[in-house]
């Protein structure tokens, strides 16, 4: 079952929906949550971004 704040694809449900292993891996990670203030939406950062199992952004710029 898709997690609060998670998006699964219909046709892909056992690789989609949540974050497990051997599951596509594509994700972002906010600074805080987008549904508390619906207001502050505009305030919220992304991280961190993973696409397809790969960091393709990191705030804090290291490698990993």
């Amino acid at each position: 079952t898709p997690k609060s704040g998670s998006i699964g694809i219909p046709s892909l449900p056992n690789a989609t929906g949540t974050v497990t292993a051997g599951k596509r891996a594509d994700l972002a990670v906010l600074d805080r949550s987008p549904w508390g203030r619906p207001d502050a939406v505009d305030d919220v950062e992304v991280t961190l971004t993973v696409a397809r199992g790969d960091v393709v952004y990191d705030e804090r710029g290291e490698e990993t």
